[in-house]
């Protein structure tokens, strides 16, 4: 390596004040063999690293400045947690990653002579704080909220969901709307032997989940007494006159469905009359389309 001369010193040295915050100026370390060889006005020039902060995936290079005004070789070591890393004047870390963190230790040499020894940090965020992203969640989509720190992002949150379904507590749920209230079903025949054929003036009225089915038989001779059930229960509302037996209910589908004392089968008389027009039928009530 040839000797610097004037003019190439001072255009490094312009070079590292320009890219560094603090530039080290000291007499050049000697090993006590070399002594004669190395002139004892020989200087070295040394830049101060800046810590850096990087978000996880991009690259980060830390470069190492120096110059020695005599024809000595400059030798880089970059180390972390004792670990050597590379030997070049640049160390990159491509892809950062939040477990590349930490200090980096930079030792510069001279003809095998340390020079200088320099810590440097590396901060590594997950995300820009408070920045959001899209994302999904169960029957809709939604935004996360990157940490005031940067450590990373919080749960999805919705803030939109689909059909049938709505925003409540940062997730979607379906969207109950109350049974109709009253609904006059008319007459309705039955198909299986019932005595007096079937219904007449068939009602049910809805009060939460509560159901009161209520009907007149199509013979005047035989007399009807209204009944009520729980929707969650779905047990079948019994309607008796002496020894007859006839049942009203509404099945775990929604559907108005009859049958007679002797026969085990339900006959469905009417579809989703709670929901008709609304939703879909559940325990609860209408979920809405």
């Amino acid at each position: 390596m040839y000797k610097y001369s004037p003019l190439v010193l001072l255009i490094g040295l312009v070079f590292l004040f320009q890219n560094c915050s603090e530039v080290k100026f000291k007499p050049l370390k000697k090993e006590n063999a070399k002594q004669e060889s190395v002139s004892n006005d020989a200087q070295f020039f040394s830049s101060q690293l800046v810590d850096k902060t990087a978000y996880v995936g991009e690259n980060v290079e830390f470069v190492a400045s120096a110059l020695v005004s005599n024809d000595s070789q400059v030798q880089y070591k970059w180390s972390k947690s004792n670990n050597v890393m590379t030997e070049s004047q640049i160390l990159q870390i491509l892809n950062v990653q939040m477990e590349d963190q930490g200090e980096y230790a930079l030792q510069i040499s001279v003809d095998g002579v340390v020079q200088d020894l320099q810590v440097v940090g590396l901060t590594v965020l997950a995300c820009a704080a408070n920045s959001q992203t899209s994302c999904s969640v169960s029957n809709g989509s939604g935004v996360k909220t990157c940490a005031a720190d940067g450590s990373g992002y919080g749960s999805c949150q919705a803030t939109s969901c689909n059909s049938g379904y709505h925003v409540e507590g940062g997730v979607c749920k379906q969207s109950i709307l109350p049974f109709k209230s009253v609904i006059s079903l008319g007459d309705r025949s039955s198909s299986f032997g019932c005595a007096g054929s079937g219904w007449r003036n068939v009602k049910v009225r809805a009060s939460g989940t509560s159901l009161t089915i209520s009907a007149s038989q199509m013979r005047a001779d035989y007399r009807w007494k209204s009944a009520s059930y729980s929707a969650n229960a779905y047990s079948g509302i019994r309607y008796a006159y002496r020894r007859d037996h006839t049942q009203l209910k509404i099945d775990s589908n929604g559907d108005l469905v009859g049958r007679c004392k002797n026969y085990t089968g339900w006959s469905k008389l009417l579809s989703n009359p709670l929901c008709s027009g609304i939703g879909q039928f559940s325990k609860q009530g209408c979920v809405s389309n």
